[in-house]
């Protein structure tokens, strides 16, 4: 009987790279591969190889495989690899090792859930805390002994598991966590491929993206897999079939066996890809079973992987023990395989189950669902377990299905809103068209408008809503204003403004009086598509006409209508009218209690702009932390990126960069859930900006690149921020040229400037700083004029500050040193009036300079020395060094900067152990002293040099060492 033999042919280079990557985990460098290639290619066979060889070192393996017809099941990849392992852990090893991320664990894996488990308020837009979770557990448990993820046939995860699993490749769990990925890249789904796509352009360390893309075996490889008894013909025969794919080379040699040429015709649904000598193969294997064991592997196929052949003895409609029976005819075939689990199997192959499944008739596969759900129903299954199965067998009128399928919509939507709407919408083609069901069609149709928000699927989304519009009775007005202001910021948010406008300025112009609450919230929707395209005359007209219009206002509507005319006021330098209405809508805001304001979020955002504007950043962040608790409890989180990215920036004016980065991160993550280009150009800007206080210039570089990217093809113009934001962290680089080619088109004289006068004085003042670097003292002089100019005509210290800076910085390049000196004291005084330290400290290292170079020592000393507390006390670890570097240059001693920066990341955006590395590599030792200084291997070493080229965008450890050795040299403007 000719055999295909059992040790891994071939792959050595493959499995070399993989044995290194093992034993850089023990020596606690872990890191991400992808194993990539074609069906039957040998993805999984590697897999199991390596799997193997990380049990023998005495690592944990956990093994997790997505499966082709289970694609809604939240998390499923991943609770099929960590489930059972965290039931057999102890609860209390658990618990005290997750504390705040237990909800969030206990609410992805089934082993850790419990009925006494609370239910907390999430947003969709926060469900990156349970990633953030997944990420911690993995960490907890590489504590124990380094730890393997293996996840199989990745193409088909489900969009829960693609996000989380981003996020882990984003964000890599610290430590000994090796995580090991195998997919079909053509096969991919649309949003893994792009998830894939956004991390390999993210991620500048290679810690998220080595790939091995596995091709045919040679004729000599594919020789050593076939039996001796077969001639030379036969295997010249076999290797040409198959191509040199060792799945197909299996399977014909299978039908070898047989001695017959395959199964009639073969199996076309088996995959278009897939020869079609192989799909003759496996309908042969089929055709030899009895019918017991065909059955038994039909309902096998329906029910799902890994299946218990108890419950596809109940679809199949036969006795246990019938049943066991067949699954030991269905083993011996080798057409499916037992696990680890006693009562679980898989099929050998999933080209096998989709050959299976696909060949079943169509009307026995649509009972047999129906039977899979009834019977785990009777286990005592949740909804979502069922969800599926019902999609594929209830007809219209099926209340028992809708109710199951609203109830896993409604359980999934926090956590994976993709499945939620996928259910949701079942359930409503499900709901008969009668009129006694409007209501629950609107209550389907709402919850999956928001969930496919929260996506991005805004185009789907919009769908909704409009249906929404369509179904409402004439004297829900109230509600139909709500629904248009929702489609709008829809609108607004694909860059759709005049169809935003449209629709509001339709729904207003249906409304017989213009004075009541629903007019007034589609007239601030009105304000609101003018922010977006910086109209502050109309944003300004229609606050007014709100207010003015509406009769006998609540407080609550009247707020925002004050908050949003601050706004517009602002946007005009209208600064005492913003200031005036910013103090009566908090007036208001304050008074009115959370039962109130849970719809008004939007009214406390506006206010809370307005203050961050007007330097009230105290306020605005009490205002943010309000919004955030109202989200919550309301479950309406569209405006979570917008909150998180307010507060970031108001904690980082306040030099909490700490805090603000934390806040940043969770915007940009928030951001990319959503998959809303402006969305994440806000965030990722926001994150450079931070990123740049903090001296992460590398980091913030790479946020501003991204920001600018994601941006690029709206026309809203607060999406132009992104683009002097990065100029800045270019500047602060020393890269004036680079800072000049993101802010200039092409023969341009002038920049577009962001039309918000939040932004002005500072633009004014990279531009100033950025010709003073290029040695155009003419330029800088006219630029900061303006910086000067801009400031005093707003007339808000902050602003003030750095337009004042602009000009100290030109004098003192002028060597007119002791009017910069008292320039740059009253830009810090400024700054300090704003409550901004890192601004004023900035200002005072400015100062310092100027009274040392006109000979004052002790007043420059006492400058520097007050600048270098602050810029330490905030974190702002580059600034810091510039001014350590000038008190050391007039013989002040400075103690050194701590070599780790906030959250983690220290100077160059290295960690701590790369930066570490780095400075013995600066000393000029080599990889053997550096690994018996750290304590490391000398494969740890190379590991970490490697990442660090990758992060620094160098390739040799000359380039390393100048780098380092720039971050220590202060910038001179």
């Amino acid at each position: 009987m000719t055999e295909v033999k059992g040790p891994l042919i071939g792959r050595r280079r493959e499995v070399a790279l993989l044995a290194a990557s093992l034993e850089e985990l023990d020596g606690g460098v872990g890191g991400a591969l992808h194993i990539v290639g074609e069906p039957g290619i040998g993805k999984s066979r590697l897999l199991r190889e390596v799997k193997e060889q990380a049990s023998q070192r005495g690592q944990l393996v956990l093994s997790g495989r997505a499966t082709e017809f289970e694609r809604n099941y939240p998390f499923g990849i991943f609770v099929d690899a960590l489930d059972r392992y965290l039931a057999s852990l102890d609860p209390g090893w658990i618990e005290s090792r997750t504390d705040e991320k237990a909800h969030e664990l206990a609410a992805i894996f089934p082993s850790l859930s419990s009925p006494q488990d609370s239910k907390s308020n999430v947003l969709q837009a926060e469900r990156f805390h349970a990633h953030d979770a997944v990420r911690v557990l993995l960490e907890q448990l590489a504590g124990r002994q380094p730890v393997v993820l293996a996840l199989d046939d990745v193409q088909w995860a489900d969009a829960a598991s693609v996000e989380l699993l981003s996020h882990l490749l984003r964000h890599a769990p610290e430590g000994r966590v090796l995580i090991l990925l195998a997919y079909r890249p053509r096969q991919a789904s649309p949003q893994l491929a792009a998830a894939l796509e956004a991390v390999k352009g993210e991620r500048s360390d290679g810690h998220a993206w080595r790939a091995l893309e596995l091709g045919p075996l040679s004729a000599q490889e594919c020789e050593l897999m076939l039996s001796s008894q077969l001639d030379g013909a036969t295997k010249e025969r076999l290797f040409r079939e198959s191509g040199g794919n060792p799945f197909y080379l299996e399977q014909l040699v299978r039908t070898e066996a047989r001695g017959v040429a395959g199964g009639g015709d073969g199996l076309e649904a088996v995959d278009r890809t897939v020869p079609v000598a192989v799909g003759a193969s496996i309908a042969g294997e089929l055709a030899m079973l009895s019918e017991p064991g065909h059955a038994v592997l039909e309902a096998a196929a329906v029910v799902g992987e890994p299946f218990d052949p108890r419950v596809a003895a109940a679809v199949a409609e036969m006795s246990e023990g019938a049943a066991l029976e067949a699954l030991d005819e269905l083993v011996d075939l080798d057409l499916v395989r037992g696990t680890r689990v006693a009562w679980l199997f898989r099929f050998r192959h999933p080209i096998v189950r989709r050959a299976v499944y696909e060949s079943a008739k169509p009307g026995w596969r649509i009972s047999a669902h129906r039977r899979a759900a009834e019977v785990l129903r009777e286990r005592g299954a949740p909804a979502v377990t069922r969800a599926d199965h019902l999609q594929n067998s209830a007809s219209i009128g099926d209340e028992e299905a809708i109710a199951v399928l609203t109830e896993a919509g409604h359980a999934a939507a926090p956590r994976a809103p993709s499945a939620a709407a996928s259910w949701l919408a079942s359930a409503l083609r499900l709901l008969p068209a009668t009129e006694g069901n409007g209501g629950r069609r609107l209550e389907l149709l709402v919850a999956m408008a928001v969930a496919l928000g929260s996506v991005g699927r805004l185009e789907e989304s919009r769908s909704a809503l409009r249906q929404v519009l369509e179904l409402l009775p004439p004297e829900a007005s109230a509600l139909r204003a709500r629904v248009v202001y929702s489609a709008a910021t829809v609108e607004l948010l694909l860059d759709n403004h005049d169809i935003a406008e449209g629709l509001l300025l339709e729904a207003l112009s249906e409304l017989p009086d213009q004075g009541t609450p629903e007019a007034a919230r589609l007239k601030y929707g009105l304000a609101l598509s003018s922010s977006f395209s910086s109209d502050w005359r109309s944003m300004r007209s229609w606050a007014r006409r709100a207010i003015a219009d509406g009769r006998g206002l609540a407080p609550a509507e009247r707020a925002t209508g004050l908050s949003a005319l601050a706004l517009a006021e602002y946007g005009l330098l209208h600064t005492e009218e913003a200031r005036r209405h910013t103090e009566e809508a908090a007036g208001l805001v304050d008074r009115l209690s959370d039962s109130t304001m849970i719809t008004r979020s939007e009214t406390i955002l506006y206010l809370g702009w307005a203050e961050h504007c007007l330097g009230r950043n105290e306020d605005a962040e009490r205002h943010m932390d309000r919004a955030l608790a109202l989200s919550r409890t309301s479950g309406q989180g569209h405006l979570v990126v917008w909150v998180l990215l307010l507060k970031s920036g108001s904690l980082a004016w306040r030099g909490r960069l700490g805090e603000a980065a934390t806040h940043a991160q969770h915007a940009i993550e928030s951001a990319l859930l959503s998959t809303n280009d402006l969305l994440m150009s806000w965030a990722f800007a926001t994150g450079c900006f931070v990123e740049m206080l903090r001296g992460e210039l590398r980091s913030a570089i790479r946020y501003g690149e991204q920001a600018v990217a994601a941006g690029a093809s709206f026309r809203s113009p607060s999406s132009l921020a992104a683009r002097w934001f990065l100029a800045e962290a270019w500047l602060e680089l020393g890269e004036a040229a680079r800072c000049r080619e993101v802010l200039f088109a092409p023969g341009a004289e002038e920049p577009t400037l962001v039309p918000f006068p939040l932004h002005t004085a500072r633009s004014f003042e990279i531009l100033t700083r950025m010709e003073l670097e290029r040695g155009n003292f003419e330029a800088a002089e006219r630029w900061s004029r303006r910086a000067e100019r801009s400031s005093e005509e707003l007339g808000v210290p902050g602003q003030l500050a750095e337009g004042r800076r602009a000009r100290a910085a030109l004098l003192l390049a002028g060597g007119r040193w002791e009017e910069a000196a008292a320039t740059a004291i009253a830009s810090a005084a400024a700054a300090e009036q704003a409550g901004a330290p890192v601004e004023a400290a900035r200002s005072r290292t400015l100062a310092g300079r100027a009274l040392a170079e006109d000979g004052n020592r002790d007043q420059a000393l006492e400058q520097l020395a007050r600048a270098e507390a602050e810029l330490s006390a905030c974190g702002a670890l580059r600034y810091r060094e510039q001014a350590a570097h000038e008190l050391r240059r007039l013989g002040h001693r400075v103690a050194p900067a701590a070599t780790q920066a906030n959250n983690g990341q220290g100077a160059l955006g290295l960690t701590p152990r790369q930066l570490e590395v780095a400075e013995l590599v600066t000393e000029g030792k080599t990889n053997r002293e550096i690994a018996g200084h750290l304590f490391l291997s000398e494969k740890g070493v190379e590991s970490h040099l490697r990442r660090i080229f990758d992060k620094l965008g160098v390739r040799s450890r000359t380039a390393v060492a100048a780098m380092v050795e720039r971050a220590h040299t202060p910038s001179h403007i």
